[in-house]
């Protein structure tokens, strides 16, 4: 995992393409006690605005709902950061998939947040690394 202190993403590389890798993504969403809420094929989306892009870009809206009603519960303007959201994406011909880390993005609502982030964050490293090793 490209982990470099003070960076705000977790990041992880696949030797997989795009379509390979969404049926892992799902199951380790799945095994991580997450679900898949939506998908956003950005290029698909660019090309019906007529903007040709050429390298795939997926957006994935996941949550794990005990956490997130947890989260809300306490603090309804957290909905400002949910549901968590993983990118897989080519770069020069290198599929990558990365998220917000949650303790960064927390602390912008209230800091009794921490530990739920912390969570979060594991939760989401484990399936960045589940999804790309299979």
């Amino acid at each position: 995992m490209k982990d470099e202190s003070g960076r705000d993403l977790l990041t992880e590389t696949a030797s997989l393409d795009v379509d390979e890798l969404d049926g892992r993504l799902r199951e380790a969403v799945q095994r991580h006690g997450f679900g898949v809420l939506n998908v956003t094929d950005l290029r698909a989306k660019l090309a019906e605005k007529g903007i040709a892009m050429q390298e795939a870009s997926r957006v994935y809206d996941v949550c794990n709902p005990k956490l997130a009603y947890e989260v809300l519960r306490q603090h309804p303007e957290a909905a400002t950061l949910l549901p968590c959201r993983i990118a897989v994406y080519e770069r020069g011909g290198v599929v990558e998939l990365s998220t917000l880390r949650p303790t960064r993005l927390m602390g912008h609502v209230d800091a009794s947040l921490r530990p739920i982030a912390e969570r979060v964050e594991q939760d989401l490293a484990g399936i960045l690394r589940d999804a790309v090793k299979g």
